[in-house]
């Protein structure tokens, strides 16, 4: 009577296990069938310059002086923010959703050897339909060689920059306002504790809209001598020079935090020189400061989810 029962038993699980199979196998079929649109980075960096070089000959709002000189150390502004959905989505549904949201902070500038325009890209992202965006402080407080700074669009609109809302040096961050008002904004979240999966969309070294996983791995004070204390954090998600102002999402889509900068750890140095490399530390800027940055505390962002 036990063999019965235990070949029954085996029978089952047997039968359990090979429909797994055929699920992941449909599923891996389904998957492989997709088309994948690969982006081409050299192209859309061509167009961008070629749009924002025509804007700065018609006179348009783009020239970069303007835009740094209305950038304030510490200055605040009101904007309501999207709160988070409690609807998680897988990393193929993620990136989907919110790339369109991601943008392109592009400037344009000529080299001694060409008479051609060129581009320097940092990131940013849109947090109202009504053309609002959030970057780093100090992609628009560079004193990079160039002559005009625009917004970069995912379906390939350039606008011009028309208002500087609200920046904070400390913290790393600027919201401005672009000449446009039909948007996809990305809700923001303040909760975010270690361990919490995330992504970051941005474009590293002219990857554009390159995606990249990982954790939150720490949150921490900085104390520097003579400044106040400030909250950052640090992820295992990669990122490089012109992911600046890229959004860290979680699995909802909300963001999380700012990219702002990475720093090497090297065992030792040599004659000033690190050696031996043995992580790189990335560090960010939690999403409770953009959140004061625009008049909306966590209780608030809490209160309206």
């Amino acid at each position: 009577m036990k063999s019965r029962i235990a070949t029954s038993r085996l029978t089952s699980i047997t039968t359990f296990l090979m429909a797994i199979s055929v699920c992941q196998a449909n599923v891996s079929a389904v998957a492989s069938d997709e088309i994948v649109e690969p982006t081409d980075p050299t192209n859309i960096a061509r167009q961008f310059a070629g749009k924002l070089a025509k804007l700065l000959d018609e006179g348009r709002p783009v020239d970069l002086d303007r835009v740094r000189d209305q950038l304030p150390d510490d200055q605040t502004c009101s904007v309501s923010a999207l709160p988070p959905s409690d609807q998680t989505l897988d990393p193929c549904d993620l990136y989907a959703s919110c790339r369109k949201s991601v943008v392109l902070v592009g400037r344009i500038y000529k080299c001694d050897k060409c008479d051609n325009w060129h581009t320097n890209v940092a990131t940013g992202f849109v947090i109202s339909q009504e053309g609002v965006v959030v970057t780093n402080h100090h992609v628009l407080a560079s004193t990079i060689k160039a002559e005009a700074i625009a917004i970069g669009t995912w379906d390939g609109r350039v606008l011009p920059v028309l208002k500087v809302l609200a920046a904070s040096k400390a913290n790393d961050l600027a919201v401005i306002k672009v000449d446009a008002d039909d948007l996809v904004p990305l809700p923001v979240t303040s909760s975010a504790p270690v361990g919490t999966e995330v992504f970051v969309i941005g474009h590293p070294v002219n990857h554009l809209y390159m995606m990249t996983a990982g954790v939150v791995s720490s949150h921490f004070l900085r104390r520097e001598r003579g400044k106040n204390a400030r909250h950052e954090m640090t992820i295992t998600a990669d990122f490089a020079k012109g992911s600046s102002g890229s959004p860290v999402l979680d699995r909802t889509g909300a963001v999380v935090g700012i990219v702002r900068s990475t720093t090497p750890v090297y065992y030792e140095k040599k004659d000033g020189v690190g050696t031996k490399i043995q992580m790189v530390m990335k560090y960010c800027i939690p999403s409770t400061s953009l959140l004061k940055l625009l008049g909306q505390s966590a209780k608030e962002e809490k209160a309206s989810q």
